[in-house]
């Protein structure tokens, strides 16, 4: 999405390479200003004022349109959603394309595939187009629900980008463990160390209390997913050892250990051991790395889909190829048919 909320600011991204614009704003009104001041300056988005066409409201006597069914959508389905921020963001920046005014009737195909084109153009990658394009689907949803149209457009989905996935080996791993040792980074360490033997998302891990884990397993309670499933997972030797070590501090494993410390902590370690440079550096890649050495470690899809807590095996496939055993029982069962 364009704009993004970090520690109480706000930051508008437009663009990639010599065409980038970023600029950041104290609150979400200045910063969508901002935004459409320079989608205005790109030609993309009307000047206020000027004569340029507006999109239909043909429908609006009726009261209806997308403007109001996003509010309904923020108190009903996005409400309760652990990244309802993320939604509304992806769906304000869909508003940003298609006027708000518009009337669900007039959302056709045509109109979506113009907008992804828009989106396209203002830097917006196939990923980031397809979450906005969901949204603006749960938009015509409730419009459908509501009777007020009878059927919805088939979203234009662009392709996105297949990125290899990016885990710590063994040698990177024990490098910022050592940043961690060496600038008293204590939380940091115990949080890598956990993320990897766990694969626990960011928020579950941060979240996770000392009494979840009992029967030699840290229990994840439904709720706290993000697939809102229960799972539990074994504890290694040293996430033990960490559990142990921090139960005298708090209630949660990681007591007083914020996301925000949590960010500035890896940011100034990516930055030290020189990693600014690689974009899938990241928190999360802790998470791939537990999958990652579960896969090479020979454990089959089913195994690490229960493991990671994935909702679907398409996900798991992913770490898959770096199986030994994936396609090794393929040549004994071929040399079967041998005579």
């Amino acid at each position: 999405m364009s704009i993004v909320e970090r520690r109480g600011r706000y930051y508008v991204t437009l663009g990639t390479g010599t065409k980038r614009y970023r600029a950041s704003a104290s609150s979400l009104r200045e910063a969508e200003l901002l935004e459409r001041r320079e989608l205005t300056k790109r030609g993309i988005l009307p000047a206020i004022g000027s004569t340029a066409p507006k999109a239909k409201v043909a429908h609006s006597a009726a009261g209806a349109n997308l403007g109001k069914l996003f509010d309904i959508a923020c108190k009903t389905v996005w409400a309760d959603a652990k990244s309802k921020d993320k939604l509304m963001g992806a769906a304000r920046g869909m508003l940003g394309v298609i006027d708000h005014r518009t009337h669900p009737k007039d959302v056709t195909s045509q109109v979506l595939r113009d907008a992804t084109i828009k989106m396209a153009d203002m830097g917006n990658t196939g990923a980031t187009i397809n979450r906005k394009l969901s949204t603006i689907s749960v938009l015509l949803k409730i419009a459908e629900e509501d009777g007020l149209i009878t059927s919805r457009p088939k979203l234009p989905r662009r392709k996105e980008s297949e990125h290899r996935i990016r885990f710590l080996t063994s040698e990177e791993e024990q490098r910022c463990l050592k940043w961690c040792e060496e600038f008293g980074a204590n939380d940091l360490a115990d949080y890598i160390a956990c993320a990897i033997d766990t694969g626990f998302r960011r928020t579950e891990l941060l979240g996770v209390r000392i009494d979840q884990y009992y029967d030699g397993m840290l229990h994840l309670e439904h709720g706290e997913t993000k697939t809102d499933k229960a799972r539990a997972v074994p504890a290694t030797r040293r996430v033990r050892e960490i559990i142990e070590r921090r139960s005298v501090l708090g209630p949660l494993l990681f007591e007083g250990f914020t996301d925000a410390r949590l960010r500035r902590q890896w940011e100034m370690m990516v930055d030290h051991l020189g990693f600014q440079k690689d974009p899938q550096f990241v928190v999360h890649m802790l998470r791939h790395t537990c999958a990652s050495r579960l896969a090479i470690a020979g454990k089959n899809a089913a195994f690490i889909k229960a493991w990671m807590g994935h909702s679907t095996i398409l996900t798991t496939e992913r770490y898959m190829h770096l199986s030994p055993e994936t396609l090794k029982a393929g040549a004994g069962a071929l040399e079967g048919f041998v005579l």
